[in-house]
């Protein structure tokens, strides 16, 4: 028994669907990257209903069921494709998904969107599945492409080559990239991120960009005890606009996917100098969340990103403390705050979290003589699985990260920061932390009582 507790969830939760009832599609991009043939079979369940996302219904052509030796056409009612007694058998389908019109149909990114030679979509878009059946199945995704095509996931990869997820999680599962691009594997810091890159970044570019996820990882594992997933994918895209590394974002459920957007004319000088990708990465580390806590997983990405690169030798610590001291008092509670759990705005999602994560960074290696700090909660989580690729509310994932601690500080400290305003008195905070303002950048004091807190390798 102690050996299954010390499982990480992610473990835990393969090994029970193992006995679920399973949901198999095979899923084949076509030569002309217009449409998807899927072919897909259910275990015997409770219904005879089938749907996709709302919205991608007319993307779904000639849907067939094979009945009694054949296949045969199933009318679409409304919005589901309705499979006359069917309940409490083995279901076989097939079906083409119109897979570019629908990404310039659907107009909602985060469904299907195209850019340059790709198409990223949702799973829950080209997939149909069973109306309001059991949420225990589980999902088993095999993707395919014709020549001169590839494919891209992030969900997670069983030794069978089947990509397997909750069945719970399809409908938030990472995007699949679909198209013409050429994929770069980087291993390092105890993972795998397989990278999409298409034909507008030259393949001069391709020994920078591993570097530089290589790079990422590496400052992650500074922080966190190793890459949180075991794999992930990346997806670096051309921007219309900005120059370097313009924007990232990350999502993820059973899996996850960071989606890169860079200048076209991209370079290794601009990669050198990106802070971007390690915070995207932070973000790994943290699971999807109800929004009202969208603080904690931005304002730790805005606190470690930085500081784990300190660590790698990648940024200055001058620097790194030098922009903390300049946007702290962003985060500080204006009037009519009620709390980092109901206070949205820019400042407080951002710079609110990142100041939380500081003022608790203190209190732990305080609380424990200094020998831990926040980093040692956030390996914690990673060890436990409480990562990017499951769902939980915050208090349950504090709860978790306080138990890798020597004495609990972060559920306390979230509670009396998520409902009300706390004022930080930041002119005592950078003296007791020995950071000193010196022109345009700082001087840091290491004789200072919390200089532990930026001294830490």
């Amino acid at each position: 028994m102690k050996a299954l507790r010390c499982l990480p969830l992610l473990l835990l939760a393969l090994r029970c669907m193992a006995a679920a009832p399973e949901w198999r599609y095979t899923v084949t991009l076509r030569a002309d990257r217009r449409e998807l043939l899927v072919e897909a079979a259910f275990d015997p369940g409770p219904t005879d209903e089938f749907s996709v996302d709302d919205g991608a219904e007319p993307f779904l052509r000639e849907v067939e069921a094979f009945q009694d030796g054949a296949w045969r056409p199933v009318p679409l009612q409304r919005d589901t494709w309705y499979l006359a007694a069917a309940r409490h058998r083995e279901i076989r389908l097939r079906y083409r998904f119109l897979l570019e019109q629908a990404a310039r149909g659907l107009h909602d990114r985060d469904l299907v969107e195209a850019r340059s030679g790709l198409i990223l979509a949702a799973p829950s878009v080209f997939l149909l599945r069973p109306w309001n059946a059991a949420r225990s199945a589980r999902a088993a995704l095999r993707f395919r492409a014709a020549t001169g095509q590839s494919v891209l996931c992030g969900i997670f990869q069983e030794p069978s080559g089947a990509q397997v997820l909750a069945a719970a999680d399809l409908e938030n599962a990472p995007q699949v990239a679909f198209g013409r691009f050429r994929t770069l594997r980087v291993e390092a810091a105890g993972g795998v991120v397989d990278a999409a890159v298409p034909a507008v970044f030259p393949t001069g570019l391709d020994g920078p960009v591993e570097l530089w996820i290589r790079q990422a990882m590496e400052s992650i594992q500074a922080v966190a005890g190793r890459f949180p997933l075991p794999r992930a994918a990346l997806y670096l895209l051309p921007s219309s606009r900005g120059s370097g590394v313009v924007f990232g974002s990350t999502g993820g459920r059973g899996g996850a996917v960071v989606t890169i957007l860079a200048a076209p004319d991209l370079g290794a000088a601009d990669l050198r100098a990106d802070w971007v990708l390690t915070h995207e990465f932070v973000h790994l580390c943290v699971p999807t969340m109800p929004e009202r806590h969208a603080w904690f997983t931005e304002g730790l990405a805005t606190y470690l990103e930085p500081l784990a690169r300190v660590r790698r030798g990648l940024l200055k610590p001058e620097s790194c403390w030098a922009a903390f001291q300049q946007s702290m008092p962003e985060g500080l509670p204006r009037a009519g705050d009620r709390g980092l759990d109901r206070t949205p705005t820019w400042g407080r999602t951002y710079w609110g979290g990142a100041l939380f994560c500081l003022v608790a960074d203190l209190e732990i290696r305080k609380a424990t003589q200094f020998r831990q700090g926040l980093d040692d909660a956030l390996k914690a989580m990673v060890a436990a699985g409480v990562t990017k690729a499951v769902a939980m509310d915050l208090e349950a994932i504090l709860r978790t990260a306080d138990r890798g601690l020597e004495k609990p500080v972060l559920l306390r400290l979230y509670r009396r920061w998520a409902t009300a305003p706390v004022a930080v008195d930041l002119a005592a905070l950078w003296s007791e932390l020995g950071v000193q303002p010196a022109g345009s950048s700082v001087g840091l004091d290491a004789s200072a009582p919390g200089a532990a807190v930026w001294k830490a390798r």
